[in-house]
């Protein structure tokens, strides 16, 4: 600015289309006279070569007046660069894109906290973040005694504290106390996340049964557990309890959290880990679950008791103990969650500052196997899951009989023992018009989608299990028209239907297990038959030709630059499989609902489209046009007289196309390069913020496997004068991890109660 060096970058190296970011020392802030810089000359801007010996070389300058910049308010502005002479040819279209706007209080505390000033007080929310991942407990080498006995009851240690408004008398507790104690309303809370659908009001209660990975020669320790919780854009951690395999996190303990919800379809992720003192020990993964959140009601406590697992792709995964937790949902309007399914949500980022909470964090996402890098049993488990998807099979058997022998089928509303077989009824009215009028077709491809998805739903609802159960299209339906459920509620006792939902799991897998059997024969009899065949010699061998012979030399790993590819291939498919499987499953209610609508409107408007007329007229215009006799007076007076291009006008064509195309591909170049920019930039504001450690978070439901609760879980409505106030909780806001704004984005938390007030 004049004679005034204001700010320097810091070097890119290696690159002629840099990306500056807040790691490079792209922002800075100068102090001016508003009204004086609009008349200003402004600001001179070089671009430099820092790679020569003795000094910077001079690439392009760019002089940006004042009342440029004081007019600006944060706008990407590509700027044409002035290139000296001697690099003209190689720089002819440089550029360089700026942003200006008027700078905030917040903006000069991020740049002082970025440059590694950490006593200018930043966001008093980092501190509160750092509470998520900093918990109690992990001090079991200070704890010799953890239990004792008294009058004859074994009583326990309360880890890593006890009431601190009891001390004394939560200081050891039984069994039965502390499985009360547990179920007592959670004190505290956390408050995270930044969606605005809605709230979860999470708790982890206890886990059990899980296994000692703290075994070693001539000690007694046992694991250390402790609970990672991500959704979308937030994560956090619960105490650490010493020393125990069936833990309980207690009402005064870290381990109730506030969500606030962002998507339908967004799972909560929990995992538990044995925790390991000492930067150099990773955390021992003992396993995870993913809670599906869509199909749960409002008004409805939930006391819900999982299995967990080490492994997420595996088909010879074994359960590791299990999980309780308490859950309660609400939302703003429940019109809205339906309609957010219509807008695209992109996966979330989460950063971590620490390598062993980026590790745990990977291994709530995706299990303890890296699903990212190569292995032979990951493919061979990709492999299994598209086998296993022939399963389906036995089901479209049962179908067919059914719809083709008109069995009972649907029961009636009011006599709910009558079944009656409407689908083949529907079946074979369908049938006996598309005969009549083939143009009926095109409806009835769409009815019939819905039909099928229709058919899933009441099938799903009518299995015994009531953990399988998921919203019908009609709730979803009043949900989106009066903005609330038909059913806000529902009840289910701890082991509701146990005994049926058992009998009904063993059938179906016994005669998925004797199909299986009887493929494994035919493949057996099929291999023996074609090695009787190829010992007959049944083709003559006529070729008298000299066969040389070769030695191969021996390849070193030829396996993973072949398979890897093709590992990544069946990810991919394997995952829009489970997607498809999910939606025509009904484990993504609100998806179906959606697909299901959507068929209905098209095919009531595809049946009154006069398809027969249509096809009738366009095939007489194509017939009488393009085939008749007056195509020879087209010829005569037209065709024949068009004159044939020279070579010179053929190459000029074909630079013209070529050009055309070469600008496209410039366009969408310029595209890619945006957007690589604004997350290039975000990544590094987002590592200054929360960490350098990322971790990729769906938003729509991948897992190969169904998370179901266990028969012991329970669920229980609840009137709204038994819920307690929001305000009444004793709550830590800490918000999420989702950035808004350019230049120097805030947390959207943040950003939303800076904009209220």
């Amino acid at each position: 600015w004049g004679d005034k060096d204001l700010h320097k970058t810091k070097v890119v190296k290696r690159t002629c289309d840099p990306i500056f970011t807040i790691g490079t020392r792209s922002l800075f802030i100068f102090d001016v006279v508003k009204s004086e810089f609009c008349v200003d000359k402004g600001l001179y801007f070089e671009i430099k070569d820092s790679g020569k010996i003795l000094h910077d070389e001079i690439l392009a300058y760019v002089q940006v007046s004042g009342k440029v910049l004081c007019e600006s308010e944060g706008e990407r502005m590509p700027l044409k660069l002035c290139v000296p002479e001697k690099h003209k040819e190689s720089n002819s279209d440089a550029t360089l894109t700026l942003r200006c706007r008027p700078a905030t209080i917040y903006d000069r505390k991020f740049l002082e906290y970025a440059e590694g000033d950490q006593k200018v007080g930043f966001l008093a929310l980092n501190k509160k973040r750092e509470i998520l991942m900093n918990t109690m407990g992990g001090t079991k080498g200070l704890i010799k005694k953890n239990s004792t006995v008294e009058h004859n009851t074994k009583r326990y240690r309360i880890r890593p504290q006890s009431d601190p408004e009891r001390p004394v008398a939560t200081e050891w507790l039984s069994d039965d106390e502390i499985q009360k104690e547990s179920l007592k309303p959670s004190r505290q809370w956390i408050e995270m996340g930044t969606g605005k659908l809605g709230r979860a009001f999470v708790e982890i209660i206890g886990a059990d049964n899980l296994p000692n990975l703290d075994k070693s020669i001539g000690t007694r320790e046992i694991s250390d557990p402790f609970a990672m919780l991500i959704y979308e854009d937030c994560a956090a951690k619960t105490d650490i309890i010493d020393n125990c395999l069936s833990p309980r996190w207690l009402p005064w303990m870290q381990r109730a959290f506030i969500i606030n919800l962002g998507h339908p379809s967004s799972d909560i992720f929990i995992g538990i880990f044995d925790n390991d003192l000492g930067p150099a020990n990773h955390h021992d993964m003992i396993g995870r679950v993913a809670v599906e959140l869509s199909s749960l009601k409002v008004n409805t406590e939930y006391i819900l008791t999982f299995q967990i697992f080490e492994e997420t792709i595996t088909s010879k995964r074994k359960p590791r103990g299990s999980i309780t937790i308490r859950l309660r949902i609400e939302y703003h309007s429940q019109k809205e969650v339906v309609l957010s399914n219509l807008k695209l949500s992109t996966d979330f980022f989460v950063n971590m500052r620490k390598k062993k909470n980026y590790e745990v964090m990977q291994g709530v996402l995706q299990g303890k196997t890296d699903l990212t890098k190569y292995s032979q049993t990951t493919l061979l488990n990709y492999v299994d899951e598209l086998c296993s998807y022939l399963h389906v099979q036995y089901y479209i058997q049962d179908a067919i009989v059914s719809l083709f022998l008109w069995r009972d089928q649907v029961s009636l509303p009011v006599f709910s023992r009558v079944r009656i077989p409407v689908h083949s009824a529907i079946a074979f009215y369908a049938a006996t018009t598309l005969v009549e009028n083939p143009f009926l077709f095109f409806p009835y491809f769409w009815f019939a989608n819905a039909w099928l998805l229709l058919s899933i739903q009441n099938w799903r609802n009518g299995v015994p299990n009531p953990w399988l159960k998921t919203r019908t299209f009609s709730e979803i339906f009043m949900m989106f028209v009066l903005d609330k459920a038909i059913n806000d509620s529902e009840t289910i006792p701890s082991n509701y239907k146990m005994k049926e939902s058992i009998d009904f799991e063993e059938k179906m897998q016994t005669r998925i297990a004797k199909a299986k059997a009887d493929a494994d024969k035919r493949q057996e009899e099929q291999q023996d038959y074609d090695k009787k065949k190829a010992s007959m010699n049944l083709e003559a061998d006529t070729d008298i030709s000299t066969q040389g012979s070769v030695k191969e030399g021996m390849l070193l790993n030829p396996m993973k630059t072949f398979l890897f590819p093709i590992q990544k291939i069946l990810a991919t498919v394997c995952g829009w499989l489970r997607v498809l499987r999910n939606i025509y499953l009904w484990k993504e209610p609100y998806f179906a609902f959606l697909l299901t609508a959507i068929s209905l409107v098209l095919g009531i408007v595809f049946y009154f489209i006069p398809w027969a007329f249509i096809i009738r007229w366009m095939s007489r215009i194509l017939a009488w046009g393009v085939f008749g006799p007056h195509m020879k007076l087209v010829d005569v007076f037209y065709y024949s007289k068009l004159k044939g291009m020279t070579d010179e006008e053929a190459t000029e064509q074909i630079v013209k196309q070529f050009k055309s195309l070469e600008l496209e591909a410039k366009a969408t170049a310029d595209l890619a390069f945006k957007q690589t920019e604004d997350a290039v930039k975000l990544k590094a504001v987002k590592e200054v913020l929360f960490g350098s450690w990322v971790s990729r978070i769906p938003v729509i439901k991948q897992e190969r496997y169904n998370h179901t609760p266990l028969f012991q879980s329970s669920a229980k409505p609840i009137d709204e004068e038994q819920i307690p106030c929001i305000d009444e909780l004793k709550i830590l806001k800490v918000g999420g991890q989702k950035l808004v704004g350019t230049m120097i984005p805030k947390v959207s938390y943040d950003y939303e109660k800076e904009k209220s007030e």
